[in-house]
């Protein structure tokens, strides 16, 4: 029986607030739902997130909306449903939080640093 692993909000997190800001999908309808509704909302309202992030997942959220209606019909429910089946993969267990830090790829970026580079931050 292995604790499944979820999306949430690092900076709550971070500062032992509970869960506020955690979501754990049962499906990948529910992630997609999840990110664009209740997780974006928590991080616009969150006291922990810093204002350019805030800023940031709003220009990424108007951008998103043009890229969307370029897609071809579907692309968008595969995408989650391969994000899905690697995130049901990883066990809480397992799971090594100084690795997570390093998401913006293999030059050691983090996400925060490839956000200043596509211009969404200062």
């Amino acid at each position: 029986n292995t604790r499944q692993a979820g999306l949430g909000c690092k900076h709550c997190s971070e500062k032992d607030q509970g869960a506020p800001g955690r979501s754990f999908p049962s499906q990948p309808d529910n992630m997609a739902s999840s990110l664009n509704t209740s997780l974006y909302h928590h991080f616009q309202r969150c006291q922990f997130v810093p204002p350019e992030i805030k800023r940031a997942l709003s220009n990424l959220k108007k951008l998103h909306s043009v890229q969307c209606s370029n897609l071809k019909f579907g692309s968008q429910r595969r995408y989650f449903n391969l994000v899905f089946e690697r995130l049901r993969k990883i066990s809480v267990d397992d799971f090594d939080p100084k690795a997570a830090q390093n998401i913006g790829g293999p030059s050691g970026a983090t996400f925060e640093d490839s956000l200043v580079s596509l211009g969404f931050m200062n």
